[in-house]
């Protein structure tokens, strides 16, 4: 296997595993006390927020480490 093959499957057990925790960290099975709507306005906070961190930190750090990958790859090359 690969060295990239090994880095993606890292990337994506870590992903997997922050998904389980955020996903079941606050799951309870019998909650009486909470309504449908304060279940769907949470789900609409996280959906929100996910959107939030996404635009604001991950694609732009996605679009500079491809950048600078591009322009790393052109200084070794000259």
């Amino acid at each position: 296997m690969s060295s990239k093959t090994t880095f993606t499957n890292i990337i994506l057990l870590v992903v997997f595993c922050i998904c389980l925790w955020v996903g079941w960290s606050d799951f309870q099975l019998v909650k009486p006390e909470v309504t449908q709507e304060e279940i769907r306005e949470s789900i609409r906070f996280y959906i929100r927020t996910g959107f939030q961190v996404a635009v604001q930190y991950l694609i732009p750090f996605a679009i500079l480490v491809y950048f600078g990958k591009k322009l790393l790859n052109r200084v070794i090359k000259t």
